[in-house]
């Protein structure tokens, strides 16, 4: 039972990893109407950013 609790939130967190930048696209094509490229440098920011917190420099 508690491989399937770990495997259920790992799951969950990557689903909401995928889930977050589309999200974010489908809201700006939505009310804009146009394909926003900045969506995909803020993804690099946070992960450079949080690779940087774990490592520690």
């Amino acid at each position: 039972m508690a491989t399937f609790v770990q495997l259920l939130v790992g799951g969950i967190s990557i689903g909401a990893l995928y889930a977050l930048p589309a999200l974010g696209i489908s809201l700006i094509w939505n009310a804009a109407g146009v394909f926003n490229f900045a969506n995909g440098e803020f993804v690099m920011i946070s992960s450079y950013l949080m690779y940087s917190m774990l490592v520690g420099r």
